[in-house]
């Protein structure tokens, strides 16, 4: 009992050691941690700006659109008859409608056709649709759209692991582990022996003593000196 003792009481003080190692020298662990990592990218961006199908016209029809520079405008149609597809800034158009001079930053003619236009200034531009025969016939325009494309830089993220340390708490546990088995080691030991001690002082064990004895003398032995 003595020796169960000392041997509780090393497995106390290792375990309390064991508990301020955990606060003073915790062990560490290497986790993979995910964090979110910013990039740019370039997308291609678009917007329609107009779209219209089956409608006629005399001599001209025009759209004007408010254009930023940097992004391109994208103009398509179809049509029943050729026609002469421009396209004007502000000063181009305003001389268009008084003078009928189409100055212009690009045409096209065709019965069908598509040009695109890169935009170098912010401001008005005007789409015009021109019939080169209205004095003898109008013209259907079968299908007409414009659109705007550009570029942009954009913000996106991805997900990348970084190896991280983190704090366990592997001491403190072990230490009250191993503190819990120094201080109820004697215990269950002491309660044994408690238990041994009213085993052989029962009624039931001396009854049975007894018998042992009578069963003895009966067979003229003698009684070993334990059974005294």
């Amino acid at each position: 009992m003595k020796q169960l003792l000392v041997i509780s009481a090393l497995l106390i003080v290792l375990g309390s050691g064991l508990c301020l190692a955990n606060f003073v020298f915790p062990y560490m662990v290497t986790v993979q941690e995910a964090v979110q990592v910013p990039y740019q990218d370039v997308e291609n961006r678009e917007t329609l700006l107009e779209r219209a199908e089956n409608y006629m016209i005399s001599e001209y029809s025009y759209s004007g659109y408010i254009l930023e520079s940097g992004k391109t405008i994208i103009v398509s149609w179809q049509a029943d008859n050729n026609v002469i597809v421009y396209l004007m800034t502000q000063s181009q158009y305003n001389n268009f409608v008084s003078t009928r001079l189409a100055q212009n930053l690009k045409s096209q003619y065709g019965a069908s056709g598509s040009f695109s236009y890169p935009i170098q200034f912010n401001g008005v531009y005007y789409v015009v649709i021109y019939n080169p025969y209205w004095f003898f016939t109008q013209v259907r325009i079968v299908f007409y759209e414009s659109k705007v494309t550009w570029q942009e830089t954009v913000t996106l993220y991805r997900t990348e692991y970084i190896p991280k340390e983190v704090k366990t708490d592997l001491y403190l546990y072990s230490g009250l582990v191993i503190i819990g088995i120094g201080v109820f080691a004697p215990m269950l030991e002491r309660r044994k022996g408690e238990a041994k001690t009213i085993t052989t002082k029962s009624p039931s064990y001396k009854a049975f003593r007894n018998r042992i004895r009578l069963s003895i003398l009966k067979r003229g032995l003698a009684i070993p000196h334990k059974f005294f």
